[in-house]
């Protein structure tokens, strides 16, 4: 359908502009629903110049160029900085300790706490040189599942503070 796809081009484009504009350097997990997801937005971003990756149960030449046999292999170029982004899906959330990851894409819906602290739990290392982790939720299923924000310690979309010249939201846990 011709309609769904120019809606999904034009989400896509605001999700790879978002980026440009808040976290263009950064290393970064972006968490997808599918491997299907995974590779086609780690292709949209290769389109727009970055250096990006999908991590998924399937290796495949398209999304590797052959570079890579395995999962295990990615993730370790990843973490030695051979790639900015990894897309991923239902890796990554616990038992992997990337200290330096500073951008967090939350591109599939959850309503799991657990899952989500994990996910948030991938860029909350202390590394050198870097002041926090950046949360880009392009989402924002903590509107209808609000045991998400509980499970973050913040009990009320009222504790967000706005920052209408950069259009986004934060929340600022004091350090």
């Amino acid at each position: 359908d011709l309609n769904k796809s120019l809606m999904i081009d034009k989400r896509d484009r605001a999700i790879i502009e978002k980026f440009k504009e808040l976290a263009h350097n950064k290393k970064t997990i972006a968490f997808c629903v599918s491997i299907d997801h995974a590779d086609w937005s780690a292709q949209k971003f290769r389109e727009a110049g970055y250096d990006a990756i999908a991590i998924h149960s399937k290796v495949e030449n398209k999304n590797t160029g052959g570079a890579y046999q395995s999962a295990s292999e990615i993730i370790d170029a990843f973490d030695k900085g051979k790639h900015q982004i990894v897309f991923v899906v239902d890796m990554l959330n616990e038992g992997i300790d990337i200290p330096d990851v500073e951008c967090l894409l939350m591109l599939r819906p959850t309503e799991s706490s657990t899952i989500l602290t994990q996910q948030i739990g991938r860029g909350l290392r202390i590394a050198h040189n870097k002041a926090g982790v950046l949360v880009l939720d392009f989402i924002g299923n903590y509107k209808s599942s609000p045991q998400i924000l509980t499970a973050l310690g913040i009990h009320d979309v009222g504790e967000f503070k706005e920052d209408p010249e950069k259009g986004i939201f934060y929340y600022d846990n004091n350090g």
